[in-house]
Parts: structure tokens; C-alpha cells; sequence
């Protein structure tokens, strides 16, 4: 328990620590039902420049009894809409693989300015828990309670189930969700299942299985969650399958053979854990120590991202991990977030000493949909396919097609008659004018 305990430790405070280098990628979905499985359009924020990475510190979690993780900002957030209670509240989320606490701010919350503020005194189908918790974090604490409401995701609907309300805390007006659903495999702080879980569990979905298909066009609907199965529409090819390397410590760690830069690539018998609340790829320090071999590193600590020269960012090498047999890799246009001069800045920041292990965040996501394999504890791979056209245009350019083909194939047969018609009135001796 203690060997846990700090590994979750560690795994979150790595988190919190990161995202000073850069936020936490914020994601969210839609939803399956019994039958079947509902799919949420997502948007993505970003802000305009490289430094503001600097002030974007990561969540925490330093008690794994009373942990709920909060973030302040985000360099890109992902975040789609459910609802909670009777009348239905709506709220922005984070669906984040990285930890299993669902929570949400509530009206007697401070500091949370500009959010989206659930009320119990409104829900005819809230119920009273009134445990209270306190959440440890970089800077400050944030305290609430637990209750009990419905939940809605995108047309599921859950029976009432505990959740946390914020009721004071710091650190989170600047970010541009309102609360977070976590997706990882641990009991959550009022030993619970996360949110997913109890769905199943309710008979929800019939599978438990979710994708995440991420796009990165900002503010449109650029990528989506599905709870309940996957969507073949999102990518091509085969999925590569890699078994959770240890199904009991709550994170979607899995089994890599080997991982790291083409001319730089190491077998590792280190926890390799697929993390959607995280935006970059966290690199263990025994192997940062290395890159001086294969990049010219420059100096970057005001971000906290690798920094490399790059005259020609294509003789960059590629990254790569290879599982079950098979290598995914990505290329520099993947993995450089940002370029100035002959500088790029990686989407990779280095983990701080004697945190061994790596954190593979959405920079890889956003390559490779990812799905999330609860009942058979393991995580897939396949290569993402090209965003689908916007539905309704897609609708309007068939409708003006199949119009401008009826149309002409009438034309057609009109003149094609008259002049039969024509031909057939002149040989009888007479013509008949219309």
C-alpha cells in the first residue's frame, strides 16, 4: 500500500510540476449506451504564446484518501459539456485517464469566477452525502463536500452517484473547464468507482470501452470522446494492443519493449502510463541525460520543455515506441509544439530526478486514436484518419449534387424528346407549336 500510494504520489505531483512546462490537455466525449455508444463534439483553447507555458503549473494529488486534482490554465484544453442534476446544470469537463475523482464547483464556491456553478438547493433529484474533503495542491488548498445527483452524458443517463463539489480553493478560475471526470482505474476519494465504471456497472454502456479521437484545430469541434465502444469512422488500419503492465495501481500503465528518439531508443523496465490530462510526453531524467548525444540542446528552464537547434526541423529523428511487436512512432512535425528561429521546442519536458517512469501525453495522442480498454486491461493504438468533412456542408454538397444530376438528366431527356418529337411532327406534314 505504501509502494502505491507513492507512486500515485509521484505520478501526480510529476503532473502538477509539468505543467509548468505545459498545461494539461483537457478532453471529453460522448457517450454509449446499452446498445450502442453516443458521440460529444470537442473544442480546443489555446493561448497565443510559447511563455505563458511558464505560469501553467500541474495538479496534485498528495493524499490518495482526499485527493480531487484542480489545474489553473492550460496551454491546450480539450473539454466537452455533460450535465448533472433535475433540472439539468451544465458543465465543462475534463474526462482525465490520469486520475479517478469526478468533480464539479459549487455555487458557495471562491475564486471560481466565470464557471459554471452547481447548485443543489435546484436539483430535485439531489442527495445529501456531506463528506467533507480537502484537496492539497502546488499552490493553496481547495475544500468541499460530496453529494449524490443524476448525471446525463450526451443522452446517458446515470442513476444518482457521488461526486465532489468545490466549495473554496485556489489556483482555478484561469482554466477553461469547470471541473474534471477522472478515467483512471483507482477507487476515487469516496471510494467509488470512477464515473465510467458505475455507467457499466449501471448497465449504461455495454462495453467497457472508450476512444479518444483528438484533433488539434482550435476553437471548433476538433476531436470527441466515445464511452461504450469506438468509432471506425476515426481511424485506420490495425489497432496495436499493449496489456496494462500492472492493473492494480490505478493508472493505464503499459507493457513497452522499448521506447525513446530513433538513434536513441532504450528497453525499459521502467511504468510507461498513457495519461489524457496530461499534454506533452514526460521524459525520465536518466534518459534527458542523454539527448546531448543526438540534439544540440539549448538551454530553456523559463518554459520547461526540451529546447533543440534545428536548422532543418525534417533531420529531427523520430520518436518511437514499440509494443506487442510493433513500432509507433512520431515525426518532429508531431512532437514540436512551437518553432522561433532555428529553435524548436519539444513537446517533452524532463522529469524531475528519481521519478522513473514515462508519461505519455497527448502530443502522442493527437497521432494515434487511443482506446481505453477497461474489461480486458489494456490500452490500443491506430493511426488516426482524416477528420471527417463538417456533416452539415457534407449534406448541403450531396443535396447540390444528386439537384444539379437531376436536373441535368431531365435536360437531357427533354431535348432529347422535343427533338425525336420535332423530327416525327415535320415527317407527318405538320408542326405544332407550343
Amino acid at each position: 500500500i505504501n509502494c502505491l500510494f507513492e507512486f500515485h504520489s509521484r505520478l501526480t505531483g510529476v503532473k502538477m510540476w509539468s505543467l509548468t512546462a505545459f498545461m494539461a490537455l483537457v478532453v471529453i466525449g460522448g457517450l454509449g449506451t446499452c446498445l450502442g455508444f453516443v458521440k460529444v463534439p470537442v473544442k480546443v483553447e489555446r493561448p497565443t504564446h510559447l511563455h505563458t507555458l511558464k505560469h501553467l503549473p500541474f495538479l496534485a494529488r498528495l493524499n490518495s484518501s482526499v485527493s480531487i486534482p484542480l489545474s489553473d490554465k492550460g496551454n491546450v484544453q480539450y473539454y466537452g459539456q455533460i450535465e448533472i442534476g433535475t433540472p439539468p446544470q451544465k458543465f465543462q469537463v475534463l474526462f482525465d485517464t490520469g486520475s479517478s475523482n469526478f468533480w464539479v464547483p459549487g455555487v458557495d464556491c471562491k475564486l471560481c469566477n466565470g464557471k459554471s456553478l452547481y447548485d443543489s438547493s435546484i436539483s430535485t433529484s439531489y442527495e445529501k452525502d456531506g463528506t467533507e474533503f480537502t484537496i492539497q495542491y502546488l499552490k493553496g488548498s481547495a475544500k468541499g463536500e460530496l453529494v449524490k445527483d443524476v448525471i446525463d452524458l450526451s443522452g446517458a443517463k446515470l442513476d444518482p452517484v457521488k461526486f465532489g463539489v468545490i466549495t473554496s480553493g485556489t489556483e482555478f478560475s484561469s482554466s477553461y473547464f469547470d471541473g474534471i471526470v477522472g478515467m483512471g482505474l483507482g477507487l476515487d476519494t469516496a471510494n467509488q468507482k470512477p464515473l465510467f465504471v458505475q455507467a457499466c456497472d449501471q448497465g449504461v454502456f455495454k462495453d467497457q470501452v472508450f476512444a479518444f479521437y483528438l484533433q488539434s484545430k482550435s476553437g471548433s469541434c476538433t476531436g470527441e470522446l466515445v464511452l461504450g465502444g469506438i468509432d471506425p469512422n476515426h481511424f485506420v488500419g490495425d489497432i496495436v494492443y499493449a496489456p496494462l503492465s500492472d492493473p492494480t495501481n490505478g493508472f493505464w500503465n503499459i507493457e513497452v519493449e522499448n521506447i525513446g528518439f530513433k538513434k536513441l531508443v532504450v528497453s525499459t523496465d521502467f511504468p510507461v502510463i498513457i495519461d489524457s490530462g496530461t499534454s506533452l510526453i514526460g521524459i525520465p531524467d536518466s534518459y534527458v541525460q542523454h539527448l546531448s548525444k543526438i540534439f544540440d540542446i539549448v538551454p530553456a528552464d523559463d518554459v520547461g520543455v526540451v529546447a533543440v537547434l534545428c536548422q532543418d526541423m525534417k533531420t529531427l529523428p523520430k520518436f518511437q515506441m514499440s509494443m506487442s511487436g510493433i513500432t509507433l512512432d512520431l515525426d518532429p512535425e508531431d512532437y514540436v509544439i512551437f518553432r522561433e528561429g532555428n529553435v524548436c521546442y519539444l513537446g517533452m519536458f524532463p522529469l524531475p530526478p528519481g521519478i522513473n517512469f514515462w508519461l505519455i501525453g497527448d502530443v502522442w495522442n493527437r497521432k494515434y486514436y487511443t482506446i481505453y480498454d477497461v474489461g480486458r486491461k489494456r490500452v490500443g493504438f491506430a493511426s488516426m484518419s482524416t477528420p471527417l468533412p463538417n456533416q452539415s456542408a457534407f449534406a448541403i454538397t450531396l443535396v447540390s449534387i444528386v439537384v444539379a444530376a437531376v436536373v441535368t438528366t431531365l435536360g437531357l431527356a427533354y431535348y432529347v424528346y422535343a427533338s425525336c418529337f420535332r423530327r416525327q411532327q415535320v415527317t407527318s406534314g405538320y408542326v405544332r407549336m407550343q
